[in-house]
């Protein structure tokens, strides 16, 4: 349902609650305004009757004869007995109430409505006053028709049961219009978003000058397209560098195994055919799972299967895995790391993290140096640095080292077959352990990568 009917409507249903209560409220007020004023007109005659009953200024019957009277207000005098003594023109011969009212009158005044004084009438309201008259006790009747009453709550019913549709009609109807106007710029707004979403433009909504909510959104969604351009830029950029990275390995590769379906190879040149290229499918595996990993932190998909650790076992157990590499290039490793220090973190995930950075390290050592590793609780935190002795990270690197497909010494990293993924992926990890991970340079030369993660538990292990 359109959003201007839903409005129109939502005012059309408020409306006409308020106007029914309105008009029930109207309805009775007039008919209780109407008896109050009844009742007082009937009060000021009964007043004026009983001082004439008391005065004697009125003939009263006293023989039974009941003397006429052309009064044309309805005004009887009843003795005790329900005789009538005295009876206006309207009010007729006939008792207006029974015996039983007139003795409930001697203690209170009363009200009593009987049925219409002449035909077609409408019911007459009586009201009952006790007076004492040179006769004796008698009980004064005033009256009057509730033909006004009736008429007036017929006509304001007339009015309303007509009145009110019109005026909710009118309020959905005007509702209608406002909404429409008040919609117009909304709808702009729209027709300027369908227009760039065809265009695939930079441009932008423009910005009512109202400094309303509808300037607000325009803002709003022009910082939405602004993101969404960069969010876009960034993976165009990611598949762009990941298909140049796997492009080069995949050519290698091809190249590789055509040399190896040429005639008049030996076995030995096969086997090194076949072991260069297993070493390119392990490079294109690596970069699949390393693009597959940033992949997953994007979308927000990266899980961590969380346990206690102790730092220092986690570091040993990386070691291990470049300890024969180590030993080729004559590089040392150096372990200086607490062991009270424990983390609740992802093992595996976090052995990718450390084995990125050795990995780099040992790309840049020099022969016969030593790769330091060193764990410290630093403010809450336990802190892994690693500190090589190669030729540090060039300054123009350092704002940029955990971009994608950024490398510290473009030419070497190519020839290791570095995808320039490792830093990013370490940063996402920890990131997602709610740690940090900087690059910096010694200042006696080497680089030094610090990672620190928040310490849940500090102890002591038993020798």
């Amino acid at each position: 349902m359109p959003l201007r009917l839903r409005l129109a409507l939502l005012v059309a249903l408020a409306v006409s609650c308020l106007t029914l209560l309105g008009a029930l409220y109207l309805y009775a007020s007039l008919g209780s305004s109407i008896r109050a004023t009844l009742d007082r007109a009937l009060i000021q005659r009964s007043d004026r009757v009983v001082f004439q009953v008391s005065s004697n200024a009125l003939p009263l019957a006293t023989q039974g004869k009941l003397i006429p009277s052309k009064d044309q207000a309805i005004v009887q005098i009843m003795a005790m007995s329900g005789r009538v003594l005295y009876a206006s023109a309207l009010a007729g011969s006939r008792p207006l109430v029974k015996v039983g009212s007139l003795e409930k009158a001697t203690n209170q005044r009363m009200y009593v409505t009987e049925q219409p004084v002449k035909p077609g009438g409408n019911s007459t309201l009586l009201y009952l006053r006790y007076a004492v008259s040179s006769s004796g006790k008698v009980v004064v009747v005033v009256g009057t028709s509730l033909d006004e009453l009736t008429d007036s709550e017929r006509h304001m019913f007339h009015v309303l049961i007509f009145g009110v549709p019109i005026i909710v009609l009118v309020a959905a109807v005007g509702a209608w219009f406002l909404a429409g106007k008040a919609l117009l710029p909304v709808e702009v707004l729209r027709n300027e978003a369908e227009a760039l979403s065809r265009s695939h433009t930079r441009a932008r909504l423009e910005v009512p000058k109202t400094r309303d909510e509808l300037a607000a959104l325009a803002r709003t969604f022009n910082d939405f397209l602004s993101s969404l351009e960069v969010m876009v830029a960034n993976q165009r950029h990611f598949v762009a560098a990941a298909s140049h990275e796997l492009r080069s390995p995949l050519a290698s590769l091809s190249a590789e195994l055509e040399l190896a379906q040429r005639s008049g190879r030996n076995i030995d040149e096969l086997r090194q055919t076949v072991h260069r290229a297993s070493r390119k499918v392990e490079d294109l595996i690596k970069i699949t799972k390393d693009l597959l990993m940033l992949a997953a932190g994007d979308e927000g998909m990266l899980s961590l299967n969380l346990e206690t650790v102790s730092l220092e076992q986690l570091v040993v157990n990386v070691l291990e895995q470049f300890r024969q590499r180590a030993d080729e290039l004559e590089i040392s490793f150096a372990l200086d790391v607490d062991p009270i220090l424990y983390a609740n973190l992802d093992a595996k995930k976090f052995e990718h993290v450390l084995s990125n950075v050795i990995e780099n390290s040992l790309g840049f050592a020099p022969v016969t140096s030593i790769i330091l590793m060193r764990g410290r609780l630093v403010a809450g935190f336990a802190e892994i640095s690693v500190l090589d002795e190669g030729p540090g990270f060039p300054i123009e690197f350092i704002p940029r080292a955990f971009e994608r497909f950024t490398r510290a010494h473009e030419r070497k990293g190519r020839t290791d077959g570095g995808a320039g993924l490792g830093l990013s992926i370490a940063k996402l990890i920890v990131d997602k352990h709610h740690g940090t991970i900087s690059v910096s340079n010694s200042s006696n030369g080497g680089a030094i990568t610090q990672i620190r993660i928040p310490l849940t538990q500090t102890d002591v292990l038993s020798g």
